[in-house]
């Protein structure tokens, strides 16, 4: 394990109303409210996949790749991928996003018999379908990770990935989650009796890292530096405002910060205001999936996308909190 630095060098994003960074600052900075509902023609709008052999490719799996594609042409290794394809890592933290095609394969099965069920849908069953998907399209043949940590499994991910950099396991990793929303993922929402879930649009993010030295090696000019990633779960009584009571804390052992940026299902009883924050003051606390669009596992990115954004010469703490109370923060600057 090595010593250096991590930095983020490229992005990616996906949304009803838009695709790329640009359309992230206007949801965000600008408040130009994406409508959850609005419809979409295509999850590749940019044709990184083609046409040819997409017929049974779940809708999340080509959001996936788009946003991967997206993430290497913002990091300018997109030329790269197959020269350098034993290097570059793919990270999924997407959990539902395939929830439809799983569903709809088993009730076929089930009700019509396994005779009516295409062989050819049954890889859009599994939790790594997305991420290997990329990996063969792209042959792309470095780490290949996907992770099912709910809320927080964008940044799960993306600890992951962290640490396979530290380790030289890869040069470059691309994290990405997809969340793509239909009426099997409502029925979910429904249960979890949170009412401000149930907007939730398709939505995906994606982000690449690397090494300071490799971020060099390419003339990549770094968006943002990781300076710590910390992890908990919530005991026994403990609250989502006691979880992140604890990350907070531990994050400040490495910098102080004034902005957290929240996200996940785990935060959506919290209070409306900082003023309602007893035991925070001195934190500006901020929620993007208020405006960008409510999200499940790409809430976290969502929430890292605001961050970076955030003008400060302060470090920005990014919160994803799930409601099981498991919770991932992250340090930039």
């Amino acid at each position: 394990m090595n010593n250096q630095k991590i930095v983020v060098i490229g992005q990616g994003f996906s949304a009803p109303g838009g695709t790329g960074m640009e359309h992230f600052q206007r949801a965000w900075l600008e408040r130009e409210i994406v409508p959850p509902s609005a419809p979409r023609e295509t999850y590749d709008p940019h044709g990184y996949l083609g046409k040819v052999g997409l017929k049974f490719i779940g809708k999340s799996t080509v959001m996936y790749c788009n946003l991967a594609y997206q993430c290497l042409e913002s990091a300018g290794i997109a030329a790269n991928t197959y020269t350098e394809s034993q290097n570059i890592g793919l990270y999924d933290g997407s959990e539902l996003a395939n929830l439809e095609e799983a569903w709809l394969f088993d009730l076929s099965a089930k009700v019509e018999g396994a005779d009516y069920v295409s062989p050819m849908k049954a890889p859009n069953t599994l939790a790594n379908a997305s991420a290997s998907f990329m990996g063969l399209k792209s042959k792309m043949f470095g780490a290949n990770v996907s992770v099912t940590g709910g809320s927080a499994g964008f940044l799960q991910a993306l600890d992951i990935a962290t640490l396979h950099l530290q380790f030289g396991l890869v040069d470059y990793a691309v994290v990405a989650a997809s969340d793509v929303v239909s009426r099997y993922h409502q029925i979910v929402f429904r249960g979890m009796q949170s009412a401000s879930l149930l907007d939730s649009s398709s939505i995906g993010v994606g982000l690449t890292l690397a090494s300071e030295q490799m971020a060099q090696a390419i003339d990549a000019q770094p968006l943002c530096e990781i300076l710590a990633l910390v992890s908990a779960q919530a005991i026994q009584q403990e609250t989502s405002l006691d979880v992140l009571d604890r990350l907070l804390k531990e994050l400040s052992v490495f910098s102080r910060f004034e902005d957290v940026f929240l996200a996940g299902s785990g935060i959506v009883d919290f209070p409306a205001t900082n003023a309602s924050f007893p035991g925070f003051e001195g934190y500006n606390f901020h929620y993007p999936e208020s405006q960008i669009g409510h999200a499940d596992s790409a809430s976290g990115g969502i929430a890292f996308l605001a961050a970076m954004l955030q003008n400060s010469n302060l470090p920005r703490a990014v919160v994803a909190i799930d409601q099981i109370g498991y919770a991932v923060a992250v340090l930039i600057s």
